[in-house]
């Protein structure tokens, strides 16, 4: 896995010490948007500082946001195979190598599960920490809206 660490322009928001924000930071990355303008639309969505995001907020907040970035997104269908497979990252990470995506992934730890959302682009994982070994839940394809 290739990675290259990516706050999403957090450290020089005035939310800088922002934590459970990866669904911000992951829509800042991939749609070239200022930190603190995707974080006050998840706020007008609900959410709370320090806490994360709903799938149904994460996608209502991705209809506002992708216009403005001259974006659009689509929701990938995974194979059977690949939903729920540990190995399911590295094989997506080869499929869309080309493109810009958003993973939304999911890690067990002592019977709990820890969500988490990783931007890619061009097969480069931007993020704060690999998600290794953490299981994919589906993935948004970020494309140009022309």
């Amino acid at each position: 896995m290739v990675a290259n660490y990516n706050d999403g322009g957090r450290s020089t928001s005035s939310h800088s010490t922002e934590r459970w924000d990866c669904a911000v930071r992951s829509l800042a990355i991939v749609l070239g948007l200022p930190y603190d303008d995707v974080h006050r639309h998840f706020r007008m969505h609900g959410r709370s500082f320090q806490d994360g995001v709903t799938t149904k907020q994460y996608e209502r907040v991705l209809d506002e946001l992708c216009p403005m970035a001259h974006k659009r997104w689509v929701p990938v269908q995974l194979n059977i195979g690949e939903i729920g497979h540990k190995w399911a990252t590295q094989r997506i990470l080869k499929v869309y190598e080309n493109d810009t995506i958003v993973m939304d992934t999911y890690v067990e730890f002592r019977g709990e599960k820890f969500a988490h959302l990783c931007a890619v682009v061009k097969g480069v994982i931007q993020d704060l920490f690999l998600p290794y070994n953490q299981i994919v839940k589906r993935v948004y394809l970020i494309c140009n809206a022309d």
